[in-house]
Parts: structure tokens; sequence; C-alpha cells
């Protein structure tokens, strides 16, 4: 399986779960079931479920410095690429301030 895709399909497997579970009440066993992979490929990925929480949201604030490196020339364009990195995941941060 495709290290990106693993990462994905996990990622969207622990909001999915998140919409109806308390995030503390979730298990690995649960994530895995739900992306039907098994318990080690989901530990060749991440160690907890908290890790796919912090690997996911480290991975949008590098995307995001890259391209306000890349693309910013004023305020006005870091306010918009930071709004747009946030409306794309809005779902992930949505479960971060449940």
């Amino acid at each position: 399986m495709n290290h990106n895709f693993s990462e994905t399909i996990i990622l969207d497997a622990l909001l999915q779960i998140l919409e109806k579970k308390e995030f503390k009440k979730i298990t690995i066993k649960e994530i895995a079931d739900k992306c039907f992979i098994s318990r080690s490929t989901f530990y060749r990925h991440y160690s907890s479920p908290l890790d796919v929480l912090a690997k996911s949201v480290e991975l949008i604030f590098k995307n995001v410095h890259k391209e306000i490196e890349n693309n910013s020339h004023s305020y006005k364009d870091t306010f918009i690429i930071i709004s747009n990195s946030i409306k794309e995941n809005s779902s992930l941060f949505r479960a971060l301030y449940k």
C-alpha cells in the first residue's frame, strides 16, 4: 500500500470516527478496522491516534509555510493562504477543537 495513501485513509478514518466519538476513547483497532488495514500497517505510519493528528497538523503547517515563502508578497497574501488552508482542512481543525 502506498505510504501517502495509507496515511490519508488513516486520517480520514480517524476524522470520521471523531464525528461520533470522543478522541480519548478512540482505539487504534477501531481506526484500522474503519479503513480496512491491519494494526501493523497503522503502526508502520503512526504510533497512536494523537500521532495521526500531530503529523497531519505538522504537514499542513509545513505546506502553509512553503506556500507563504513562495507566493506571499503581502499580509493579504499570507492571510489568504492561511485562510484557504484552514478551509481545505476544516474537518481536521473542527476535530481538534471539538
